[in-house]
C-alpha cells in the first residue's frame, strides 16, 4: 500500500486545499508587488501576520508590528528583485512613501466621506483602507499640509520612508483593501490640493466628528508631518 493510500482521503483534501490557498495567496501578493513596481512605486517585503502575531518570514522571528524585513533604503521598483523577494515567501506588500507619492492619512469614516465628495469623484486619488480603520490617500509628491487641514490632529502627512501596507496584505488578521484602486487613476497619485480640499470640506460638515476631531486643534502641527502656510 502506498503512503498516499494510507492517508485518509479527508486529510489529503485538507492538505491539498491548504497548499492551494497558500500558493494563491503568494501569487496574489507577488502580483500586487510587481504591479506597484511596474508603475514606479517602490516596494518592500514586510512581516507576516500569523497566529495573532507578526513574523519575519525569512528568519521566522517575531516582529514588533507590521514592519519591513529588509532595510528601508532597499526599497525598489526592480522587477527581478521583487520576484526574488516574493518567490516563495508570502511577505506583506509595503509601499514606501516619499519618492513616487506622499500619503495623507485620516480616520476611515472621514476619508470615505471625503472620497464621496463630487470634486474628488471628478479627480480621484488612490485610497487604501486598513483594518485599524484608517484611510490613506496617495498624493503627488512633494506634498505639504495646508493650514486648514493641519489644524485637525487626525490628519497626518506621512514622513519620507514611511511604509503603507498595500492590498492584499493582512494587517492584524484582516485584509488591507483599496477604497479607490490605482487603476482608476492610471496609477497616478492624486492632486494634494484637491484631496485636502475635500477633507477640509467634509471635516467642516462633521465627518471627522466622533473620532476625537469635533473641533480643530490650534497646537503646532509640525510633529504630525510637513506643513505649509499656503492656503
Amino acid at each position: 500500500m502506498s503512503l498516499s493510500e494510507r492517508v485518509p482521503a479527508r486529510l489529503r483534501v485538507t492538505q491539498c486545499n491548504s497548499s492551494t490557498t497558500a500558493a494563491r495567496r503568494l501569487i496574489s501578493l507577488r502580483d500586487a508587488a510587481l504591479s506597484a513596481s511596474q508603475h514606479g512605486w517602490p516596494v518592500l517585503p514586510g512581516s507576516v501576520w500569523r497566529q495573532s502575531r507578526y513574523y519575519n518570514a525569512i528568519t521566522n522571528a517575531s516582529t514588533n508590528g507590521l514592519t519591513p524585513v529588509v532595510p528601508r533604503q532597499h526599497a525598489t521598483v526592480d522587477r527581478q528583485q521583487v520576484r526574488a523577494w516574493w518567490a516563495t515567501l508570502p511577505h506583506a506588500v509595503l509601499l514606501v512613501v516619499g519618492k513616487a507619492f506622499d500619503v495623507i492619512s485620516v480616520p476611515m469614516s472621514w476619508g470615505i466621506s471625503a472620497a464621496k465628495h463630487s470634486k474628488f469623484r471628478q479627480d480621484p486619488a488612490p485610497v487604501i483602507v486598513t483594518p485599524d480603520r484608517m484611510a490613506h490617500f496617495l498624493v503627488a509628491t512633494p506634498a505639504t499640509l495646508n493650514v486648514e487641514l493641519s489644524r485637525w490632529p487626525q490628519a497626518v502627512l506621512a514622513r519620507p520612508l514611511t511604509v503603507v501596507p498595500a492590498p492584499p496584505t493582512h494587517m492584524d488578521g484582516n485584509l488591507v483593501k483599496w477604497w479607490v484602486a490605482p487603476n482608476r487613476t492610471d496609477w497616478t497619485p492624486g492632486d494634494p490640493a484637491i484631496v485636502q480640499h475635500v477633507l477640509v470640506a467634509t471635516a467642516s460638515r462633521g465627518a471627522a466628528k466622533g473620532v476625537n476631531a469635533s473641533a480643530p486643534s490650534d497646537q503646532h502641527p509640525q510633529t504630525r508631518g510637513r506643513t505649509s502656510r499656503k492656503p
